[in-house]
C-alpha cells in the first residue's frame, strides 16, 4: 500500500527530475542560441566523429544535437565497424551541407584495431563518391585519427583529409610529460603529413593542474614543435572546473563547441 510518505517522496523525486530536465533544456537553448549568432558557411566535406577509449554513440550525441539545433551541421550517417571489420551504415541525411558521420567501433578499447579499421571506413566512403573529409577525435580517437592521416596521405583509394580536430589526445605519451621514445617516433613520421592539412588541437586544464585529470596538457601540445611547417596548426587550452575542463566533459563544453564549429564550418 502506498502511504502519504511514499507519495511525498515520489513527488519530491519527480520535482527534482523535472528541475534537472528544465536546467538541461535551458542550457541547450542558451548554447544553441549562442552558436546560432555566428555565420557558418555550407561545406560539402563531411566530418567523421571518432570517440575515445570505450566510446560509443553517446560520446558525441550532445554535440550532434547542439549542431543540429543551431542549424550548423547535421548527422548524415552512422557507420558501425564490427570486430571482424564488417562495415554497416545507417543513413539519416545527405552528405552535403556540413554533414557529420558518426563512426562506431565494436572493438572500442583496441587502439591497434581501430587504427587498422578507420582507413577501411575511408576507402568505403571514397567508393561512394566522398572525395574529402574532416576528422574530429576525442582522446584515443585523436590518436587513431592522426595515425590514419599518416597511413592514407596521398593515396588515391582514400579521401583527402582536409581538417583534423583533436580533443584531449595524448599524442606524446600517457604520462605527465612527453615520452622521449614516442617523441622520436613522431618526429620522423609527422614529416609525412600532407601539406595544407589544418589541425585544431584542444586540451583541458582543470583548476590550473596542467591537465584534464586524465591527460596532461604537455602530452597534448607536445606534438606542436614536431609538425612540419606545411601544416596549418592551432591549439586551444580549455580552463575551468571538473564539469567544464575534465577529460570526458570536453566534448560537452560550450567553448569547445564554438572552437570546433568555427574551425570546420566558417
Amino acid at each position: 500500500m502506498i502511504t502519504m510518505k511514499w507519495l511525498k517522496r515520489i513527488g519530491i523525486g519527480l520535482g527534482a527530475l523535472l528541475a534537472v530536465m528544465g536546467l538541461w533544456y535551458g542550457q541547450l537553448q542558451y548554447r544553441t542560441h549562442a552558436l546560432g549568432n555566428n555565420h557558418f558557411a555550407s561545406s560539402n566535406t563531411p566530418t567523421l566523429l571518432l570517440a575515445g577509449y570505450a566510446g560509443n554513440a553517446l560520446t558525441y550525441s550532445g554535440f550532434i544535437q547542439r549542431m543540429q539545433s543551431a542549424n550548423i551541421a547535421h548527422l548524415a550517417l552512422k557507420i558501425t565497424v564490427s570486430t571482424s571489420g564488417h562495415i554497416s551504415m545507417q543513413r539519416f541525411g545527405t552528405l552535403d551541407d556540413n554533414a557529420m558521420i558518426q563512426v562506431l567501433f565494436d572493438a572500442n578499447k583496441d587502439y591497434q584495431k581501430e587504427q587498422a579499421q578507420l582507413p577501411q571506413v575511408l576507402a568505403y566512403l571514397k567508393q561512394r563518391g566522398v572525395a574529402k573529409v574532416n576528422l574530429v577525435g576525442h582522446s584515443m580517437g585523436g590518436g587513431v585519427g592522426l595515425a590514419t592521416i599518416l597511413a592514407t596521405a596521398n593515396k588515391k583509394q582514400y579521401p583527402t583529409i582536409a581538417r583534423f580536430v583533436a580533443i584531449g589526445s595524448p599524442f606524446t605519451g600517457l604520462g605527465n610529460t612527453p615520452d622521449k621514445t614516442r617523441v622520436a617516433q613522431l618526429k620522423t613520421s609527422l614529416k609525412q603529413l600532407p601539406a595544407g592539412l589544418k589541425i585544431l588541437n584542444i586540451a583541458g586544464d582543470v583548476f590550473g593542474t596542467g591537465g584534464d585529470l586524465e591527460v596532461a596538457s604537455a602530452t597534448v601540445f607536445g606534438i606542436a614543435p614536431l609538425l612540419p611547417k606545411t601544416v596549418d596548426y592551432r591549439q586551444a587550452r580549455i580552463t575551468g572546473d571538473v564539469l567544464t575542463a575534465e577529460h570526458s566533459f570536453l566534448h560537452e563544453n560550450a567553448q569547445v563547441d564554438q572552437l570546433i564549429s568555427q574551425f570546420l564550418w566558417r
